[in-house]
């Protein structure tokens, strides 16, 4: 999968809202059908941004930290996708980050 190349940028504006303790200091990454969206909440607000991306597996999502995910993904924007998993090459490390598969409905938070 190859993610919008504004990602870092996206994921900094949602960090915003995790200062404020309400969320675990994470962002939530949703991936669906063509599209990805980076959630943040916490006690005094919430930020959602969607973007399209070429995707056509089962929705996915996970909670990672801003800071880690923007420096993992550096100037790289391919992804790896795989039933729980989603891996991340940068500088000659991969990165895997375990995903939850969401059931057709369900909503996770």
């Amino acid at each position: 999968v190859v993610l919008p190349k504004n990602l870092t940028d996206i994921v900094g504006r949602a960090e915003v809202m995790t200062h404020q303790g309400g969320f675990d200091g994470r962002v939530r990454i949703d991936i669906s059908e063509n599209e990805l969206r980076v959630e943040s909440r916490c006690d005094v607000g919430w930020f959602c941004e969607r973007r399209k991306i070429h995707y056509s597996g089962p929705p996915l999502c996970f909670d990672v930290s801003p800071k880690f995910l923007m420096d993992s993904m550096g100037d790289g924007r391919k992804v790896i996708v795989g039933q729980r998993t989603i891996k991340v090459k940068m500088e000659g490390n991969e990165h895997v980050i375990l995903a939850v598969v969401i059931p057709d409905g369900k909503e996770i938070l």
